[in-house]
């Protein structure tokens, strides 16, 4: 025993640890298996699948093999949808086939074990089963969004399934509180219901035996499971916030309950599903005859005739008690399949097995069969009313007297036929077909409602006008039998109401709405097809009423609409937010185009969606005035912007002349009186360049031809260089401070002219209206996310003010608060307007407020500025500075240490140098052997490259991959060698230095980017970069991952260091006398200067 018990447990470690790693079960892994079932079941091959040697496969579950299963049948796949459940590594997918002879709508539940198909169950629905229609169901669901849920919004597993478990456990507990979402959409089989779910379930109906595959991306459960304990069911959910959204059923029902019935019409009548008769099954074809429906009991001997007419009658009439029999007992004959234990001939006579049995229906009625009582079928068939039976399938199955007499029909030319196309036989020649589907949707409301509708009118052959009033009998969930009573008026009673004095609201508003020859205003269909027409539509679009009724109203938009689903999507938004209004062109009959204002309405009857309202005007007369009134607008402001632009330019060019010469002049020996006139000419004239400099700007921002650029911006230096200029032209008495917060960003990226004009404009006006006092401006960091900061320049003076009256037109152009002939001070009133345009194209806002602490004024401004994050964007501004010749040269220490490390791994490194110039070839050979590398392959172009990685894919260490190259480029030979799946770093080396080519070349999966000409120190921080690393790049890193985070960041912490130093030798706050003011001693840890 305890030999036995050692075997066993070196058996089972030898198990666990030769074991393979689980594998990975994500969203990419279950969406191509989904993929692969789909393809498999269009092909009819169940050996592409991945499927494990131990499958369990169940159809309508009950067990079989892929090899016989649906599987092995080809099917045209007209929809398919699925859902990933990564938690269970599972899949549902929804299938959707319309192939001539074999439509079916599938549901297939697969589970996934080790990377293999381990399970999968699928539920087949097909012609018989329970409110099959496949046409529909591909139509409801093409129109529904099952689109992926923002994360933000997304619940959990917990939630989606709890809705979905409540709303199957409502079927035997009333008592349970189900999400339901509003509007919620329920597609049972081909009946739609909407926008609400809850129009009621069966009552005592158990759900056992749940299987759930759950999708939280979608917010999406399925769930398999026994309806009633017995049909095989598939439920799925779509879950928004909680509440159910969409719900799709399917269920095959025809295995209990499916007795075939063929008509003695010509075999016109499609299978009709009946309540199972308990205990009871039939082997012989027989024909049921008239019989009066009484108990039957064993002790009476029969033949099977007589059993089957007894039993099947008596049943039915039970199940019907109150209303009436099945139509098809005396036109129809019964086949069934014989659960008896011999199968004996019409003649035989039989006795049944237990002592006394009885027949019943599924739900127990009295027994009814007292003598002298009418029978059914007469009841029926001399009703004064006019009544029509229909199966399920909307096949008719009964016609009464009053029905045939008032239609002249005989009962063959109805019963046995399908609705839609005995009623497409019956309507009026100048009747639309869209009458007929009318009639059918209000058939599928009351089956989907399981209550009575009314149907609208629809005009017969024989000048009447005839309104259905259908009932649709259930047992549970159970569809029996519809009843249709028709009511009818002759038509001209119709037309003659019309024209009668005291109309109803109803009718006088119908008369209205017919009459309105402005606005085009009709119905539409739940699926966008035009019901009604009236006159304005008529004069409106050139369509008749008989060319139009029926039509998709798609017909009156253009091509570009069209193609982007305008239509549909118009529908969608109307039924998800109950009214849609467009304006655009749409069409008339003759191809003609008008402006049309649009406002489209859902239209609900009962709680049911029916249709839409739809009112259409035409205001093509009044665009085109529009568009009148904006040209001659536009044109006018161009003009003036051209003017202003032109003649600041033909006068900048003879100031340019005349300062130049003033400066050459003071350069002279001049007498103390002539100085004194050239300086005032000098300065008169720099004056009046600001002025031109102020309209020409002026100019570009009216006419839209104004740009910021994008460059790096040192916000203290620049603050302090306007500082520093404005200095000189203060009035002895007036105090200047400078406030710089610490936190503010040293360098950002920006327009750094664009944010110097603003500041010298606010400083320079505090400077020109403050005669004594102080002026005081202040920098800080406003606010900061992952992308930006948003820096807050604060000019306060103690100057003249803003009269309160004069604040609303502040920032207006060419306003001025003094425009009296004595006015001080001079200005064009541009300098606010254009500050106010450069600060919102900068993503920021500009704004004033009364100073509070003393009398003056307080202006403010924000300026939005990106981060510098990476080391591209400061080689980027590297490289603009290369092209007026002062690229920065990284220090010469640091660039030893780093070569000094790279030599330590430098032999023990494999690289490949993929260059088709044999000059640059000898260049980088040289540099990279005196940096160490003595093993350095070449390869001279795309393909050669991607052949010798392909071979050795973990031979190199790092591929230095020039972009220009024959055969195949840098950028081809990268994804190829990415799709083969080696990670081996790969970084760029080219010409191309423009700005985006260095982010192209990571989009082709390359990890780094080096311009030429090749700076050696910069090759030296690369190569350190993805070699000093201690993980392996050749297997484990991907194009944007760096393989040392603190080497990355000490590389990138030298280079803002760097270039602070450089800006600082440009631009340096320090050279202003810092002089700290009392306030400004009160404000620990910020860098105040003053002057």
């Amino acid at each position: 025993m305890l030999r036995t018990l050692l075997a066993a447990c070196l058996s089972l470690s030898s198990t666990t640890l030769a074991a393979p790693t689980a594998a990975i079960c994500d969203r990419d892994f279950l969406k191509a298996q989904a993929a692969a079932y789909v393809a498999a079941q269009a092909a009819g091959k169940v050996d592409t699948l991945k499927a494990s040697s131990s499958v369990s496969y169940t159809q309508n579950f009950k067990t079989a093999t892929l090899a016989t299963g649906i599987l092995s049948t080809p099917l045209k796949i007209d929809s398919n949808r699925s859902t990933y459940d990564t938690t269970q590594c599972a899949t549902y997918t929804e299938l959707i086939s319309l192939q001539s002879g074999a439509n079916h709508v599938i549901g297939t539940q697969m589970r996934f074990s080790d990377g293999e198909l381990s399970k999968m169950e699928i539920i087949v629905t097909s012609t018989g089963d329970w409110l099959f229609n496949p046409t529909n169901t591909l139509k409801y669901a093409s129109q529904e969004s099952w689109t992926e849920i923002p994360e933000a919004k997304r619940d959990t597993r917990a939630v989606i399934q709890a809705a979905g478990d409540a709303y199957l456990d409502l079927f035997n507990d009333k008592k349970v509180k189900v999400p339901w979402g509003n509007p919620c959409a329920r597609l049972e089989g081909g009946s739609y219901i909407q926008p609400s779910c809850n129009v009621g379930v069966p009552s005592g109906v158990k759900n056992i035996n749940r299987r759930y595959v759950v999708d939280e991306v979608f917010g999406t459960v399925d769930v398999f499971f026994s309806f009633g304990g017995n049909d095989p069911d598939s439920h799925e959910f779509r879950v928004e916030s909680g509440k159910l959204r969409y719900v799709h059923t399917m269920t095959v029902m025809k295995s209990r309950h499916h007795i075939a019935v063929a008509s003695d019409t010509a075999n016109r009548c499609r299978p009709f599903s009946i309540p199972r008769l308990n205990g009871l099954w039939f082997s012989n074809p027989i024909r049921a005859r008239d019989h009066h429906p009484r108990p039957y009991h064993a002790h009476h001997e029969a033949s099977l005739i007589e059993v089957v007419e007894v039993a099947v009658k008596d049943a039915i009439f039970r199940s019907h008690i109150g209303h009436q029999s099945e139509p098809w007992l005396n036109n129809c004959s019964i086949f069934a399949k014989a659960s008896l234990p011999t199968s004996p001939t019409d003649s035989d006579p039989i006795r049944l097995p237990s002592p006394s049995v009885s027949v019943s229906p599924a739900r127990s009625q009295p027994a009814f069969g007292v003598a002298g009582t009418a029978n059914l079928t007469d009841i029926f068939y001399y009703s004064p009313l006019a009544l029509l039976e229909l199966s399920p399938s909307c096949c008719i199955t009964r016609a009464s007297a009053r029905f045939l007499s008032d239609w002249r029909l005989s009962a063959d030319q109805c019963i046995g036929h399908q609705l839609h196309l005995f009623l497409e036989k019956q309507i009026h020649p100048s009747t639309s077909i869209s009458q007929v589907h009318a009639i059918i949707g209000t058939v599928d409301d009351a089956i989907s409602a399981r209550a009575e509708r009314t149907s609208k009118p629809i005009n017969t052959i024989h000048e009447a006008a005839c309104r259905a009033r259908v009932l649709p009998v259930f047992n549970d969930h159970q569809l029996l039998a519809i009843t249709l009573e028709w009511h009818e008026r002759p038509t001209a009673l119709i037309e003659s109401e019309l024209v009668k004095p005291g109309l109803s609201t109803d009718e006088a508003f119908r008369i209205l709405v017919q009459a309105l020859k402005d606005y085009a205003i009709f119905l539409l269909d739940t699926t966008g097809h035009i019901a009604t027409w009236n006159m304005g539509a008529e004069l409106l679009k050139g369509y008749t009423r008989d060319e139009i009724i029926g039509k998709h109203f798609s017909v009156f938009y253009g091509k570009d609409d069209l193609e982007a689903g305008k239509p549909d999507m118009e529908l969608a938004i109307c039924l998800r937010e109950g009214r849609v209004e467009d304006e655009g062109w749409r069409y008339k009959k003759d191809g003609t185009r008008f402006w049309a204002n649009v406002i489209i309405t859902a239209v609900y009857k009962d709680g049911l969606h029916v249709g839409f309202g739809k009112v259409t005007r035409d205001l093509t007369e009044r665009k085109a005035s529009e568009s009148r009134l904006i040209t001659a607008y536009e044109e006018s402001e161009k003009l003036k912007s051209d003017f202003l632009a032109n003649m600041s330019h033909e006068i900048r060019t003879p100031m340019h002349g005349m300062l130049s010469a003033c400066s050459l002049l003071l350069d002279t020996d001049l007498t103390v009186r002539q100085r004194d006139i050239a300086n005032i000419m000098d300065e008169s004239g720099k004056v009046l360049l600001q002025v031109i400099n102020d309209i020409l700007d002026y100019s570009k921002l009216a006419s839209g031809s104004f740009s910021v650029t994008s460059d790096i911006v040192g916000v203290a230096s620049i603050i302090a260089s306007v500082v520093r200029g404005v200095q000189t032209t203060l009035h002895p008495a007036v105090h200047f401070e400078l406030f710089l917060a610490p936190n503010l960003p040293k360098s950002v990226q920006g327009d750094p002219l664009r944010f110097r004009q603003i500041v010298n404009n606010l400083v320079g006006n505090a400077a020109k209206f403050t005669e004594k006092g102080s002026i005081r401006v202040k920098a800080s960091l406003q606010a900061e996310d992952v992308d930006s900061y948003t820096v807050l320049t604060e000019v306060t003076d103690t100057g003249i003010g803003i009269p309160e009256n004069s604040t609303a037109h502040l920032f207006m152009p060419f306003t001025q608060f003094d425009v009296t002939t004595t006015k001080r001070y001079k200005g064009t009133g541009l300098g606010l307007s254009i500050s106010k345009s450069l600060a919102e194209l900068m993503g920021g806002r500009i704004g004033y407020r009364p100073n509070v602490e003393r009398h003056g004024s307080v202006f403010w401004f924000t300026a939005r500025f990106k981060k510098i994050k990476s080391l591209g964007q400061i080689q980027d501004w590297k490289n603009q500075l290369a092209k007026d010749g002062s690229l920065l040269p990284v220090p010469a220490t640091e660039t030893v240490d780093l070569q000094a490390e790279l030599a330590k791994i430098a032999s023990a490194r494999t690289l490949l140098l993929v260059e088709d110039n044999v000059i640059n070839q000898k260049v980088m050979l040289g540099i990279l052997r005196s940096l160490g590398f003595k093993n350095v392959q070449l390869a001279s172009n795309g393909a050669e490259a991607v052949t010798m990685v392909r071979a050795k894919p973990v031979g190199f260490d790092l591929v230095l991959m020039d972009i220009n190259m024959p055969i195949l480029d840098g950028h081809q030979a990268s994804s190829r060698i990415r799709e083969s799946g080696i990670k081996i770093p790969i970084v760029a080396m080219t010409a191309y230095a423009l700005k985006g080519d260095r982010e192209r070349c990571l989009e082709y999966g390359m990890n780094d980017y080096i311009p030429k000409p090749v700076d050696k120190k910069y090759l030296i921080r690369i190569l350190a970069k993805w070699l000093m690393s201690k993980a392996d790049g050749r297997r484990s890193m991907g194009p944007d991952q760096l393989p040392s985070p603190e080497l990355g960041l000490a590389l990138l912490d030298m280079n803002r260091a760097l270039l602070d130093k450089n800006l600082n030798k440009v631009q340096d706050p320090s050279s202003v006398v810092e002089v700290a003011s009392e306030e400004q001693k009160k404000q620990p840890g910020a860098d105040s200067v003053s002057g």
